[in-house]
């Protein structure tokens, strides 16, 4: 089993792995700079009696890159409603409230979200639409406003995506029943019992998706492609 190489000189390793991420925001791992790393691993392996292999091989690496940037395309999906006031808009003083209630937490990007412990990522945010993407303190004293609230999450990123509807789902109603608002889909549908039954199901689909490419949404290294 796979650990972090430690300082520890009590027992033996069957092998070592020096890994790299293909793609990352400082740039792509190219076929060219795999080679490099591959032949520094070999000048490596003799010292520890063992023999490097690569995976993938280096002149695959570009084609492998190529299929990680199409996934990550194809890949980009997303769960989101939005409460609308249906009155000129919701004080965010109020907003807060209800996100207090509903037991979520403040992030310091400006968001309510609903954490999962250990995890990088919440299951779903609540942000505002407006003025702003960011709720404050300074917004609450101004008495700002906001014409909505939008609540949702990527799918790549949340380890429980089929709770985290359905907590999407009852954080609207309990905000849109207690502000007086509207709830809409991303197609600016009213959400009915039907609409969500279809949300559910294009969930399952994307679901799907992420299998057949062989990732786990909110795994580490599913978050390593995403974030």
């Amino acid at each position: 089993q796979w650990q972090p190489l430690t300082p520890a000189t009590d027992g033996s390793y069957d092998s070592l792995a020096m890994a790299w991420d293909l793609l990352a925001p400082g740039g792509n791992i190219s076929s060219s700079s795999a080679a490099h790393l591959f032949e520094l691993a070999e000048t490596f392996a003799p010292y520890i009696q063992r023999r490097a292999m690569a995976m993938p091989v280096p002149r695959e690496v570009d084609t492998v890159v190529r299929s990680l940037k199409e996934a990550k395309k194809m890949l980009d999906i997303g769960f989101e409603v939005s409460v609308m006031s249906s009155h000129a808009s919701f004080a965010e003083k109020d907003v807060w409230i209800e996100c207090a209630k509903l037991g979520l937490e403040f992030s310091p990007a400006g968001s309510f979200d609903w954490k999962v412990p250990g995890h990088p990522f919440p299951l779903f945010c609540v942000t505002p639409i407006g003025q702003t993407d960011a709720f404050s303190l300074s917004n609450v004293q101004k008495n700002m406003t906001h014409v909505g609230v939008t609540i949702g999450y990527s799918l790549s990123l949340n380890i429980a995506p089929a709770q985290a509807i359905e907590g999407g789902f009852y954080a609207a109603e309990q905000i849109a029943r207690d502000l007086d608002g509207r709830i809409l889909d991303d197609a600016n549908r009213e959400l009915t019992e039907s609409i969500k039954n279809q949300l559910r199901q294009e969930l399952k689909q994307g679901l799907s998706l992420f299998a057949r490419a062989g990732m786990t949404t909110g795994s580490s290294e599913t978050i390593g492609l995403f974030s």
